[in-house]
């Protein structure tokens, strides 16, 4: 689905002042962002992601927890080219998720990507 010319963006939140807070600050910023709030508790909340067409998914440390790793597993899986961003409670700090996949023919392709410390980026 091809991008609206103003950018969507969803914020994950299960219901606390941190969708307010975020979504306030972002239309502070700029008026003409369209902001989602999804609750991803919501069994369908993945359709409603894709229904907005998000360039960006904005969640807090707390719904991206180690406990909650299928949210973001879901997240990646869904929408391999979105980037997810994860608000920490650290000052000017923003943990950026991307999607990368390396195809290895060989299991010494996988010994070799590991001896280059090559980076997933």
């Amino acid at each position: 689905m091809p991008h609206n010319t103003t950018p969507s963006i969803v914020i994950l939140s299960s219901g606390d002042l941190f969708a307010d807070g975020i979504a306030s600050r972002l239309r502070q910023y700029d008026k003409e962002v369209r902001l989602s709030i999804v609750n991803p508790q919501d069994s369908d909340y993945l359709a409603q992601i894709e229904a907005t067409d998000p360039v960006a998914v904005i969640l807090n440390a707390k719904e991206a927890d180690p406990k909650n790793q299928c949210l973001l597993c879901g997240l990646l899986n869904t929408f391999p080219n979105l980037d997810i961003l994860r608000l920490t409670m650290e000052p000017d700090m923003v943990q950026v998720i991307r999607n990368r996949k390396i195809y290895l023919e060989r299991v010494h392709d996988l010994i070799d990507l590991l001896r280059k410390g090559q980076s997933v980026e």
